[in-house]
């Protein structure tokens, strides 16, 4: 029989196999129900029973099936007021979503987007309407989870990722894109933050899950919005050009040079009694460079030990110097620091990376300014891209 799968699966509209609906579209396409895969190799038959390889682990993963009761005390508490643009933005958001639209905030990079869907939550809460917030990261997830216990004080705020499942429901639940697949149908309305950040950008299955765990309308944040996201007519767009203390964008500078480490050393000295965040293509990279230098040097990339506790002891920091990679792209706000971007004609440094590690500089409003070098052997379209656009930006 399983040489004969395909023609069974064309002739039948919906087969129900292992809790999962497989449909097969005309001219013998197969998809399946529960990723949207269509990829004959990741179908798999045995037992009379078709399996997807793709999302077969995610199957039998814990799920949600019933709501959260709210506690009943809804509203944030903030020690400081949001700004005019902030405030137009949030009506914004919670009169489109009130109307049934799907909205896009494009808000650069320390414009303090998380504050704008503060009254949506609320909004949701109160009208008992299921409300959560996917983030591509597990550590972007754990700070934003920190924050809104501390604002949403008499609401239960939990965040779900790898290692951290065991509860899945709570008044405000964030979670990992890689999380969503537990909550098929659950959410009324989804924000989806950093919309286009790795794991989640390009990632076709993930999407898949995305998609079917909100029955309602999406709420998208970035700094670098998606091209796809900003030409679709359905959705709503606002743009939030200015950072919530007013000031421009630091423009990063170019420093076309073959001489990297004379380059680093220089800009090293130059910013000693600060905080200098040097930004390397690949671990390896970052390696070979911090052998050249003293034990004072942190590293911060994906396969150090005790990741959490030295990422919570650089954001402590007000001077020394971070050697890191795409890492911490975004997601971290650090006092006075000062960005080089270390052979940044590397391909990895597309225009919407170099953009969200521009925005590292300059956050805070006792600092609102800070030097950011594009340091490569040539001139990348990207380099040039990226920069234009934080000009433009600044008006």
């Amino acid at each position: 029989m399983e040489q004969h799968w395909e023609a069974m699966l064309f002739f039948f509209v919906t087969i129900p196999i292992g809790g999962v609906t497989w449909m097969s579209g005309g001219g013998g396409i197969r998809v399946c129900g529960y990723c949207n895969n269509t990829l004959k190799r990741n179908f798999h038959f045995r037992k009379n029973t078709i399996y997807c390889r793709r999302c077969i682990r995610y199957i039998n993963a814990k799920k949600v099936d019933k709501y959260y009761n709210t506690s009943g005390n809804y509203e944030y508490y903030l020690d400081y007021s949001l700004t005019k643009s902030q405030k137009s933005a949030s009506e914004f958001v919670l009169e489109n979503i009130n109307n049934k639209n799907d909205v896009a905030i494009n808000a650069v990079c320390g414009a303090g987007k998380t504050e704008i869907i503060y009254d949506l939550i609320r909004d949701c809460l109160k009208r008992k309407v299921k409300i959560g917030i996917a983030i591509p990261r597990k550590d972007v997830v754990i700070e934003l989870v920190d924050r809104l216990k501390k604002d949403f004080k008499g609401c239960s705020v939990i965040g779900v990722y790898g290692g951290n499942n065991t509860i899945l429901e709570a008044d405000i639940i964030i979670f990992t894109t890689h999380q969503a697949h537990r909550y098929q149908n659950y959410f009324e309305v989804l924000v989806i933050d950093e919309v286009d950040a790795f794991p989640y950008k390009g990632n076709d299955l993930l999407a898949s899950f995305i998609s079917k765990c909100c029955n309602g309308n999406t709420v998208y944040l970035s700094a670098t919005m998606p091209e796809h996201i900003l030409k679709d007519n359905k959705i709503k767009k606002y743009y939030l050009n200015r950072r919530y203390h007013g000031f421009d964008l630091p423009v990063p500078e170019y420093k076309i040079s073959y001489f990297f480490l004379f380059q680093l050393k220089k800009f090293l000295r130059k910013h000693q009694d600060k905080l200098n965040l040097i930004y390397f293509p690949t671990i390896k990279l970052l390696e070979e460079t911090a052998k050249k230098f003293g034990k004072d040097i942190i590293k911060v990339h994906s396969k150090i030990e005790h990741k959490n506790e030295v990422l919570e002891k650089v954001k402590l920091l007000d001077k020394g110097v971070v050697f890191t990679t795409s890492i911490l792209e975004r997601g971290i706000t650090l006092k006075g620091v000062q960005v080089l971007i270390y052979n940044s004609d590397h391909p990895i440094f597309d225009k919407d990376m170099l953009i969200q590690i521009c925005g590292r500089v300059g956050r805070k409003t006792k600092e609102p300014s800070g030097e950011i070098i594009y340091l490569g052997k040539s001139l990348t379209k990207s380099m040039r891209e990226s920069r234009k656009i934080i000009t433009g930006y600044n008006g």
